[in-house]
């Protein structure tokens, strides 16, 4: 027998031959399979060799996930292994049994309650701040965004879902809309005033001092809309200032949004308690009309 170490001398003083020798095996495996003639043994019921072995507990898998550390399949590869993965999603049918079909109805609705409902570890407050730590090192994505195509094909599957559970729609809209939730949005996005709020708290607080505060940050949020404006003297009185575009119809119908006029606006705080002042970013022009609208909505006229 050749000495291993002569052996291994050899390969690597001759690494031209080790290449020729692989691609020819690698070919006439090739022809083998094509031609289903393959006289590998079956591995179906056999054990894995690397069962139930991690690389704290075997040499071989901590050598294997050290050589493999920065390694990366070609794009060639992925596609490959696409276009398998798709083949076979078509050709499949439905694989092992079902919750209900392997433990009946009542103990599979208590399992799927437990996965799903608040009962989900996921969902205990200490648990999730630890997945956000987790989160936060995570940077695969950043500065990245998902392709057209991409939006298009998880809206279509977010549309199907909603059709099988319709009641998830409600719900998953009103956890969205809470007014923690919208506040934590805003103060995440560091909305700053854009140039007519500031001409605005300007006309503001030349003629209505120590009266009126911007809050459209996020700093107060009532019934999940967050007003530009709050009276700082014990009245309860909001200001909006709506942009020309923004709140257009116009802008709705391009954005597919559901449009909302100025009265409905109003309406909604008067809700809670609250009167309402909505003025036009194009009405800033004069600011004499602005003033005299603000003091005697200010006086209750």
């Amino acid at each position: 027998m050749i000495n291993k170490e002569i052996w291994q001398r050899w390969k690597e003083e001759n690494p031209e031959w080790l290449q020729k020798r692989n691609r020819r095996l690698s070919k006439k495996m090739k022809r083998i399979y094509d031609e289903g003639k393959s006289k590998l043994p079956s591995r179906k019921g056999m054990e894995p060799w690397n069962k139930g072995l991690t690389k704290l507990t075997d040499i071989r898998i901590a050598k294997t996930v050290e050589n493999r550390k920065g390694w990366h399949h070609s794009e060639k590869s992925k596609q490959k292994m696409k276009e398998v993965h798709k083949k076979q999603w078509k050709e499949s049918e439905k694989i092992g049994k079902s919750y209900e079909e392997l433990y009946g109805i009542e103990k599979a609705k208590s399992m799927i309650e437990k996965i799903t409902g608040d009962k989900n570890p996921a969902k205990k407050p200490e648990v999730r701040e630890k997945i956000g730590e987790l989160k936060k090192g995570n940077q695969n994505f950043k500065g990245k965004h998902h392709s057209q195509k991409t939006k298009e094909k998880m809206s279509e599957a977010r549309g199907k879902y909603y059709k099988i559970h319709p009641e998830m729609r409600e719900k998953r809209g009103i956890q969205l809309n809470t007014d923690i939730v919208i506040k934590k949005r805003l103060l995440i996005a560091l909305k700053k005033p854009n140039n007519a709020e500031l001409k605005l708290n300007g006309i503001l607080q030349n003629n209505f001092p120590s009266e009126w505060k911007y809050v459209g940050n996020g700093e107060f949020i009532l019934g999940g809309k967050c007003p530009d404006f709050l009276n700082c003297n014990g009245k309860k009185q909001v200001i909006e200032l709506f942009g020309n575009w923004f709140h257009s119809k116009e802008f709705a119908e391009h954005f597919k949004r559901q449009y909302e006029s100025p009265e409905q606006r109003i309406e909604h705080y008067k809700k809670y308690g609250f009167d309402c002042l909505v003025i036009w970013e194009s009405e800033l022009k004069e600011s004499d009309k602005i003033i005299e609208r603000i003091r005697g909505f200010t006086n209750g006229r």
